[in-house]
């Protein structure tokens, strides 16, 4: 295989029109929902609760909270708020980013091991992916780390497909992508590196130089050192080892095997049952044919080695209570290797018989009906789950800093204690505090329109907003409403953001 160059600008002009309108449909989302508990943490931890943390200070908070985290992510989220805006939205815009960069590399990888075809699958594999769309919206960490694993896998197989040889260089090369990939996901790393490593001793040949991989593992991991041992102490204390041990050696069978099932869920964006075993079946034909290929051979064994052993230490961990299927996010360094076995197969196909490349629309269905359902319960945490069910406070308290006067907010809730959810481990009282009465803002929030009329009849500003979902009408908003014409106040502008967030603006 020829040694890799810059790709021509014709061959990006494929991949370009697909990036743009991931770029368009994920910048949609970005006022959708309210933040999270994790993105709350990550605001914290970026320092912009408590009015702005050095580097130093990120690098502490990350230390001193208990929490199974490393700086990585919140080192860039601090560089990305202090050059541009600690606004959420603005915040959000980086994962957005860091996610159009993972499905750059996605499309580099397939290009330049497979060929042009195998690119464009693995771009749209990527980018049709519910778990990546759920998760490269949200202020976390997880699209950097499908990043920093596409790069570290790109990475290792130049050296070792394209025989450019082991130099000093692109080990340590190798040796920057894992330790980012450390700085960014502890657990979700030691699943790649297990699976490069294993690939290293089966396929590298051994001479003095095949111990520059190990060594470039040693050393990330020393330079990591420091976060290793008490992200490792909070994955010990917080797994299920040991309720695990309790049970039966069935229930030790029974994990592993739901784990894997909800792994395909995740990679192949179908529930189970027969759409699901389609789905697997035709990149598994694909792959029959493409080792029978002498041209792709090679490579693709190596990429199909470095999926299957990732799974393998990951189901370890999962037998040993340190994953389990709601947290499926922590496998996301395997997204690409996995996504990549299936882009090769559906490309073998599609040397095959070129008609069959239409057989990545079944992907793309599959991977929208899957985002579109909600069925997001195994990689996405229970906070965020009732953010996206919440109005965007937010948004609300954005809108309501551009008027000339700050109004009273009332919101109609749906989830009690939500808006005075406590956070003072990260630094404030509540979201309530955060988000409004730090800017001189009221805002009370009820579960009956008769629990406002002491707050209409009291209110110190002639202008008063009410906030509801459309999903969830209040029955008494009518009743509101005319309690409030009878206080003098009109409704002036009824505005919508979020999911489904109806604002109405009165005054007198």
């Amino acid at each position: 295989m020829a040694p890799i160059r810059a790709l021509p600008p014709r061959h990006w002009a494929w991949a370009i029109p697909i990036l743009l309108v991931v770029a368009i449909l994920s910048s949609r989302q970005i006022d959708l929902y309210s933040p999270s508990g994790d993105e709350e943490y990550s605001i914290a931890a970026a320092g912009f609760a408590s009015g702005g943390h050095s580097l130093a200070e990120v690098s502490q908070f990350v230390l001193d909270y208990p929490d199974a985290q490393t700086p990585g992510y919140f080192f860039l989220l601090n560089l990305w708020g202090n050059f541009a805006s600690s606004d959420i939205a603005v915040l959000r815009v980086f994962s957005i980013f860091t996610g159009l960069l993972a499905l750059a590399v996605a499309y580099r990888l397939g290009f330049d091991y497979i060929g042009p075809r195998a690119g464009l699958i693995m771009l749209i594999l990527v980018a049709c992916n519910a778990y990546f769309n759920y998760t490269h919206v949200q202020m976390r960490m997880y699209s950097c780390v499908v990043l920093a694993s596409g790069i570290a896998v790109w990475l290792y197989m130049r050296m070792t497909v394209n025989y450019r040889g082991a130099t000093v260089k692109r080990w340590l090369a190798v040796s920057a992508a894992i330790y980012a990939l450390l700085m960014f996901h502890v657990l979700s790393t030691l699943f790649l590196v297990v699976a490069l490593f294993g690939c290293h001793v089966i396929f590298a040949r051994k001479v003095w130089r095949w111990f520059a991989f190990p060594l470039a593992i040693v050393c990330a991991l020393a330079l990591a050192a420091p976060y290793l041992a008490s992200v490792i102490d909070h994955l010990l204390a917080f797994s299920i080892v040991d309720r695990v041990a309790q049970n039966t050696l069935s229930m030790r069978l029974i994990l592993p095997v739901e784990f894997a099932r909800a792994g395909l869920s995740v990679i192949l964006n179908s529930s189970y049952g027969a759409g699901q075993l389609a789905l697997a079946a035709l990149p598994l034909a694909g792959i029959a044919l493409s080792l029978a290929d002498s041209r792709t051979r090679q490579p693709q064994v190596r990429v199909h080695l470095i999926a299957l052993l990732g799974l393998i230490a990951l189901l370890f961990c999962v037998s040993a209570g340190l994953v389990t299927t709601e947290r499926m996010r922590y496998a996301a360094a395997l997204l690409m290797p996995c996504l990549f076995v299936i882009a090769a197969g559906l490309s073998a196909l599609a040397r095959w018989r070129s008609w069959m490349i239409v057989f990545v629309v079944l992907y793309v269905i599959a991977g929208i009906s899957h985002h579109t359902s909600g069925n997001s319960d195994l990689y996405v945490t229970y906070g965020w789950r009732r953010a996206i069910t919440q109005a965007p406070v937010h948004a609300i308290y954005r809108l309501a800093l551009q008027g000339e006067s700050k109004p009273l907010l009332i919101g109609f809730q749906q989830t009690p204690h939500w808006i005075n959810m406590d956070m003072k481990e990260y630094g404030y009282g509540t979201l309530q505090e955060r988000y409004f009465e730090r800017h001189g803002i009221q805002v009370e929030v009820i579960f009956e329109g008769r629990e406002a009329e002491d707050y209409i009849s009291e209110a110190p500003t002639p202008n008063i907003w009410t906030f509801y979902q459309s999903s969830a009408i209040p029955p008494d908003l009518v009743q509101l409403e005319s309690y409030m014409r009878e206080r003098g106040y009109q409704l002036r502008q009824i505005v919508e953001t979020g999911k489904d967030t109806v604002i109405r603006q009165y005054a007198r």
